[in-house]
């Protein structure tokens, strides 16, 4: 038999992200009252796996690293010429050379830390289907900082595959309904709503004359912001409208966008809103920024019943750019389908 001093060097076993068709086919399954007792353990005990891998690089980056070999800890200075030999089992490697072994894996929990340890501590005391899967959709509805009342990023990027932006549609986009495991309706309107009230206490601690006043700030930044926090705050909502009315007019094409599709989100309700806010739209089809125009076109054609032809084919007639033609002449086309029925 080998000594362990022979024994070739092995790196740790970082645990993937999860594919995201595992989640939801349990969401799926959720929503249908169905309990899919293997199913729920793979991507529970998934998650649990990865949580541990990013605990250990966190231990790691802090001056203890664990041996892959035998779980030894070894301690270092953090210094990357630092060499980790194990007294245990021999095992050794550079900590640059560790180091890499987990770069790019997105193993840094960072401002999600608390709620990693949190669910690697209470998944394997779970009783039952219901509390393992509350305890999954808790863990992937967090938000990095939310803890400091700082939301920054969404935490389900560090477990499930794909980009930021990726993922964030996949969790708004998972199945939800009455046979859902009570408590993740409520769990996925709370993360949608924590960015907003993350910015607005950033804003003036969560006041609405704060964030009122953030919206006619001369740093754009700060008006982007401000609408941003509007979504979660509890105001009259004649006086939201009139805010986004006054921004379709900004100097800034971002906070123009934004201002379109808030209005847009009402006016698509409310058809009697609909009605009142397409002819203030409208102008933003001759807009100077080609992603307002294009946005705007979007969004009209899903109320195209109210648009009229003339304001159609003008947009259409103005638009250069060639990727906008094509959007202008859908709208165009719901417009004259509208009107020939």
């Amino acid at each position: 038999m080998a000594s362990s001093e022979n024994l070739p060097e092995r790196n740790p076993p970082w645990t993937p992200k999860l594919p995201q068709r595992l989640i939801a086919r349990l969401y799926l399954s959720d929503s249908k009252g169905i309990v899919e007792e293997e199913l729920l353990n793979e991507v529970g005990y998934g998650l649990f796996a990865r949580c541990e891998s990013m605990l250990i690089v966190t231990d790691a980056s802090r001056g203890s690293v664990r041996c892959p070999r035998c779980g030894q800890m070894i301690v270092h200075t953090n210094n990357p010429k630092d060499l980790l030999k194990c007294k245990k089992c021999k095992w050794q490697k550079s900590w640059r050379a560790y180091q890499k072994t987990y770069k790019g894996r997105h193993l840094h929990p960072g401002g999600i830390e608390p709620f990693v340890r949190d669910y690697f501590e209470q998944f394997p005391k779970a009783k039952d289907a219901r509390q393992k899967m509350l305890l999954i959709d808790r863990l992937l509805h967090r938000w990095h900082w939310e803890h400091k009342n700082n939301a920054e990023k969404a935490s389900a990027p560090n477990f499930l595959e794909g980009s930021h932006d990726d993922v964030v549609a996949f969790l708004n986009a998972l199945t939800y309904n009455k046979n859902n495991t009570s408590g993740l309706s409520e769990s996925k309107l709370a993360w949608q709503k924590k960015p907003q009230e993350a910015l607005a206490l950033r804003l003036g601690g969560g006041e609405k004359q704060d964030v009122f006043n953030a919206l006619k700030s001369a740093d754009p930044g700060k008006r982007i912001e401000a609408i941003e926090a509007l979504r979660a705050l509890q105001i009259d909502p004649e006086i939201y409208v009139g805010l986004m009315k006054e921004r379709l007019t900004d100097s800034n094409k971002k906070v123009r966008g934004l201002a379109v599709n808030a209005l847009f989100d009402i006016a698509k309700q409310n058809e009697e809103k609909a009605k009142e806010f397409v002819p203030l739209l409208i102008p933003l089809l001759q807009d100077r920024s080609k992603k307002v125009r294009q946005g705007t076109a979007r969004r009209l054609r899903m109320l195209s019943q109210y648009v009229p032809l003339k304001a159609a084919a003008q947009a259409l007639l103005d638009e250069k750019h060639p990727s906008n033609r094509q959007i202008m002449e859908s709208l165009l086309q719901a417009v004259l389908d509208i009107n020939t029925k």
